[in-house]
């Protein structure tokens, strides 16, 4: 996967990410967030943005399981 962008809050934490978006090789756009979903909307709202941005349809944006040993450290939950 390459990186192409990366979006979310990571606060006051250098070098901390806490979304990527990446486009696999299999040409899946994905979101790698750390962003729990806790009824705020993230696994609604980052593939809409991540669609408007590239031009394509929300549902082909892929939003991966908030695992840690899949996605960035988001630093301390805040």
């Amino acid at each position: 996967m390459h990186a192409v962008g990366r979006i979310g809050f990571h606060g006051a934490i250098p070098n901390v990410q806490a979304s990527w978006v990446k486009l696999g090789a299999d040409g899946v756009v994905r979101v790698l967030t750390a962003q729990t979903e806790m009824g705020q909307g993230t696994r609604t709202i980052f593939p809409q943005l991540v669609a408007d941005e590239l031009g394509i349809a929300p549902e082909a944006v892929e939003v991966v399981a908030q695992d840690t040993a899949l996605v960035p450290n988001s630093g301390p939950t805040v």
